[in-house]
């Protein structure tokens, strides 16, 4: 065909699967090429990638009326590879968190590109642009979540990542320690441990030197244990630890935390109150001491026998539930000489003097 006798013509192009026919038209001559100049919009661009479209030219005459015969030919259109997607997850904090994150990356492709994410229950999470080739996806819950990504060349990819509920280890103490001082108990505190089923509370008085009691808490992913200004001691300084549970049977147990130190206040001594008042008899006593308690209603109290010199020889502990209630102390096996009994409530503490005397 000499391309300096074409005058006319039209190019068609089939796609192969669909039999959907587009029109090129201009054939603009050359010396021996034609130059085909799109007179329609191919839309969706998709429709070409990957496939082999056939090209007829026909109705081409020369300067003499002659109508040349058809002619065709097949072309492979293969566009830019298909976008690869890659993912970096981090799995929410605890059980219940929703502080999990996906990172996407995208490579390959034709930007820009457009996703789709959804999560196990089909909800969509996002749907719209990305800002270049990669996204954050943030606040998310332990899950499956599966997306859908467009580029510019309306290849699509799908993909899908799961994001974990983090895991109880031993080898993993409970974090950053510490306590919140309420109206009438210590709050300590301590970073929950994922999936841990209780945690245990390793007390130690340091001043005035004391005991070092525990106290256990079972529930999942505890992170607190309140503790009785009345449990304390008025004026105590302590230090505690906390270690948690992974199970218990077996007994799997974490390491102690680092050590936290709190104190408990002074709390304001009443002598002579209208609501709270404390007496004692018999007074002297050789045996049993009787606490009258009253106004101390509803409250868990400490009833505290100590020397002259503040060292605690008894304590007992009662959960008060009426206006006015008794103790009966059995103090047979104290020396004879003088005492102070104290009543620790929620915020006063009553102490009164007594004596034991054996004849």
């Amino acid at each position: 065909l000499f391309c300096g006798l074409v005058s006319d013509g039209s190019v068609d192009v089939v796609f192969r699967d669909t039999g959907m026919p587009v029109v090129l038209a201009s054939i603009v001559c050359s010396g021996n090429t034609l130059t085909f100049v799109v007179d329609q919009t191919i839309t969706p661009l998709c429709s070409l990638e990957n496939q082999w479209l056939t090209y007829t030219i026909s109705g081409m005459t020369d300067v003499f009326g002659n109508i040349a015969q058809p002619y065709s030919w097949e072309v492979y259109v293969d566009l830019s590879p298909d976008p690869m997607l890659t993912f970096v997850t981090t799995d929410p904090s605890s059980a219940g968190a929703s502080d999990g994150v996906i990172d996407l990356t995208v490579t390959g492709g034709d930007a820009p590109f457009s996703a789709v994410w959804t999560d196990q229950g089909g909800a969509v999470v996002f749907s719209g642009p990305l800002a270049g080739s990669s996204q954050t996806l943030s606040s998310l819950p332990a899950g499956m979540y599966s997306v859908e990504l467009t580029d510019d060349a309306c290849s699509v990819v799908s993909d899908s990542v799961t994001l974990g509920a983090a895991s109880c280890s031993v080898a993993q103490a409970p974090q950053n320690p510490t306590h919140l001082t309420l109206s009438n108990r210590v709050q300590l505190q301590w970073d929950p441990v994922p999936q841990s089923v209780g945690c245990q509370v390793r007390g130690n008085r340091i001043s005035p030197p004391g005991p070092s009691p525990s106290r256990t808490s079972i529930g999942l992913e505890v992170s607190s244990i309140d503790v009785p200004f009345a449990r304390l001691g008025p004026g105590t300084t302590w230090t505690y630890q906390v270690r948690c549970a992974c199970s218990i049977s077996p007994l799997e147990l974490t390491g102690f935390s680092e050590l936290d130190t709190f104190s408990a206040p002074v709390l304001r001594h009443v002598e002579e109150a209208p609501r709270q008042k404390v007496n004692l008899f018999p007074n002297p006593t050789e045996s049993n001491l009787t606490v009258d308690i009253q106004g101390f209603e509803d409250e868990e109290i400490w009833i505290r026998v100590a020397s002259l010199d503040g060292r605690v020889l008894i304590q007992q502990r009662l959960a008060t539930t009426h206006l006015v209630d008794r103790l009966m102390l059995d103090v047979s096996t104290l020396e004879n000489g003088m005492y102070n009994c104290s009543v620790v409530g929620n915020d006063a503490v009553i102490t009164r003097s007594f004596v034991k005397q054996i004849d």
